[in-house]
């Protein structure tokens, strides 16, 4: 029998797997890329948008957290972050 491998980006339970890793200074700094990410010009509820963040877009604020993010990695594309 096998493992499948963690799928980071698009999946949601692979995602709290991995922030699970974080120490308290990386959830810190987790977060604020996060915000940083899921920023709307006009938005009501910016922590909404945080708490619904898709995977990809957690994915990119924990490796940018970690330090280990390229922006040649462009996960979301031209137009992910619309």
């Amino acid at each position: 029998m096998y493992q499948m491998l963690p799928d980071y980006v698009t999946d949601l339970r692979d995602m709290n797997e991995a922030e699970n890793i974080l120490t308290d200074e990386q959830w810190t700094d987790y977060l604020n890329q996060l915000y940083h990410i899921t920023f709307k010009p006009g938005a009501k509820d910016r922590d909404k948008e945080v708490v619904h963040a898709s995977a990809a877009k957690k994915a990119e604020a924990f490796l940018k957290a970690l330090k280990l993010w390229k922006e040649e990695w462009d996960i979301l594309g031209p137009l992910g972050r619309v």
